[in-house]
């Protein structure tokens, strides 16, 4: 053949599909054809093994195509256009490359062909890079379970969505189903709707059969959850179990991408529990294609009911019968539910109370709970512990690690926290030390709030009293108040003398308890019963007032009436030395948490 030789420069972009693709939304394969110049090079059949060796960086590798061309008794090899432009390029600096190109392979120049390309010979991702508006993001990533492919497509991508599956199940030979995930995994049973985007033959079901951990998993993937990308976490729990020692208790087993491989590699004895009974059915299905259900318990039950009979009576069991053998034995309980696991963790309050603690050995569960972590990369570790504290209402000191899993979305990670949880006396203790401090915090609001709903009922009558108590006595006139028959006439005969003195000690009062709350702000508050609209200072005033009644009075019994104002002003004043809510909080505005 002739050959044609010229002068170029470096095309970059030549081997990108044409322009003329972008924004299609059904596909035509016709539209990527195109043809470009490419340097290529002539070697003779004896020479072709040493040459290869310097020519391979620089070979054109397009899908379904060879760049080698067999040309009687010379080898056609074609070079990428976009790093090759002349020998120069070709043989460059390298002294190896220089001898065996030059001196051995004599060559002294390129050639140039034009090349047909094809549909079949792009990439996925350089089809979808150029279908797809260049303001938007292409298609990053995808799973693939068995012979499915399960994309998770943004809203931009939704008109491309059928082209989007039919390049990839073009282009990934061993995919025979692509489907999309139509809504988030929000029910009970962690599985979500998907909807098929492509598909080789009708008969194709969602039933796949995969290898992960050295195991066997089968499963209707469309009925039951499964992740493929937690397979280094799965493996990286297996390596914390003692082959043949450890218990292992999976409370969201699904289909067992933890409890089969614990069973089968670890030998592990393992309790595991779902309550999707699709998950139930290929768990024990699992089992026995796994050869392990002699070693693997498994069970159809609410994670807090399975927490709190299965696992509790098993570690009881195992505490009462200990016969001294396997002291090293660790119990791991893996919660795999990210979304909600955290929050079964008060399940295990309380949940060994009625073991023998006199018993020499005794049982530390290890928990391992995993939980989404929000726009919080750097402190993801803090809001994890402050969580798990939240819910079990003690402070966690028992903490092994706290480990990012992974990113589930730009700004969402899963952490799982392994902690253990004590049964022995001293760390038993220790927690109900914990309780104890925090209910005697408690203790003050809560005898203040039943003192609050013993007399506010009292308030409004209370109100009256004191307002035209205080009138009397400080010599004003309360045309409102007309006193009964029965009340005691000395304190509505009551010298001016008398009453300057009474006004003058509830004067130094009001001075003395304005002082006290200037000099304990915020650590004594008091009562401003905002329902009867009573000013604290009146308060302190009527408990000065009948005081002194009754020191004053020549009458050796008071009034009934009197009496029953004096308890009731009593009870009020209590509220003002106790209150600990903040002046001015209505009943409404005192929070059910006190």
């Amino acid at each position: 053949m002739s050959l044609t030789v010229r002068k170029s420069t470096l095309t970059t972009g030549c081997l990108s599909p044409p322009e003329s693709v972008k924004g299609m939304t059904c596909l035509d394969k016709s539209l990527f054809n195109k043809t470009i110049c490419v340097p290529f090079v002539e070697i003779e059949e004896q020479l072709m093994e040493s040459a290869v060796k310097c020519l391979k960086p620089y070979l054109l590798k397009l899908k379904d195509f060879n760049p080698v061309v067999n040309e009687e008794k010379k080898r056609i090899v074609i070079l990428n256009p976009e790093l090759i432009a002349s020998v120069s390029d070709l043989i460059g600096d390298d002294t190896e490359r220089r001898h065996v190109l030059r001196d051995l392979c004599h060559i002294r120049d390129i050639g140039w062909r034009d090349v047909d390309m094809k549909y079949e010979n792009y990439s996925h991702k350089q089809v979808l890079d150029a279908v797809l508006p260049k303001d938007s993001d292409s298609v990053s990533g995808f799973s693939t379970i068995g012979h499915i492919l399960h994309l998770n497509l943004r809203p931009h991508t939704f008109p491309y969505k059928r082209l989007i599956g039919q390049v990839l199940l073009d282009k990934i030979k061993s995919c025979e189903l692509v489907v999309n995930k139509v809504n988030s995994i929000a029910n009970e049973f962690r599985n979500f709707e998907m909807e098929v985007l492509a598909q080789r033959s009708p008969s194709v079901t969602t039933t796949v059969k995969i290898k992960e951990s050295f195991c066997e998993f089968e499963f209707d993937f469309a009925r039951v959850y499964w992740n493929p990308r937690l397979g280094t976490e799965h493996d990286r729990i297996q390596l914390k179990l003692n082959k043949g020692v450890d218990v292992l208790y999976d409370v969201f087993a699904g289909v067992g991408p933890f409890a089969i491989p614990a069973a089968k590699r670890r030998k592990c004895h393992v309790l595991a529990n779902d309550l999707n009974p699709e998950c139930y059915k290929w768990l024990q299905h699992n089992s026995r294609l796994n050869g392990v259900d002699d070693r693997l318990s498994v069970y159809n039950l609410d994670g807090r009911q399975f927490i709190q009979t299965v696992i509790r009576d098993h570690l009881i069991h195992a505490i009462n019968t200990f016969d001294g053998i396997e002291r090293t034995r660790q119990y791991h309980i893996v919660m795999n539910l990210p979304s909600l696991a955290i929050q079964f963790l008060d399940a295990f309050k309380g949940l060994l109370h009625s073991i023998d603690t006199s018993r020499d050995y005794q049982i530390d569960p290890i928990i391992h709970c995993y939980c989404f972590v929000k726009d919080e990369p750097n402190n993801g570790p803090k809001i994890v512990k402050r969580m798990a504290e939240e819910v079990l209402d003690h402070e966690l000191d028992s903490i092994l690690e706290i480990v990012n899993i992974r990113k589930v979305a730009p700004n969402k990670d899963i952490y799982e926290m392994m902690a253990k949880r004590h049964t022995n006396r001293e760390s038993t203790q220790k927690v109900c030390d914990l309780r104890l401090k925090r209910a005697k915090k408690m203790k003050r609001n809560i005898e203040v709030k039943k003192l609050y709903l013993k007399t506010h009922q009292q308030v409004e009558q209370l109100d009256q009293t004191l307002n035209s108590m205080m009138g009397t006595v400080r010599g004003i006139p309360t045309k409102a108040y007309e006193p009964k028959t029965n009340c005691n006439t000395n304190v509505k005969t009551m010298s001016e003398s008398k009453a300057s003195k009474v006004n003058l000690d509830i004067d130094e009062t009001i001075h003395k308890y304005s002082n006290t709350m200037e000099k304990f702000g915020n650590d004594v508050h008091v009562l401003h019963c905002v329902e009867a609209s009573i000013d604290w200072s009146h308060v302190c005033c009527a408990l000065l007032l009948a005081t002194h009644i009754t020191t004053t009075t020549t009458t050796t019994t008071t009034n009934n009436n009197n009496r029953q104002c004096c308890r009731m002003m009593e009870e009020v004043m209590v509220m003002v030395v106790v209150n600990t809510a903040p002046v001015g909080h209505s009943q409404a505005n005192t929070p059910n948490k006190r």
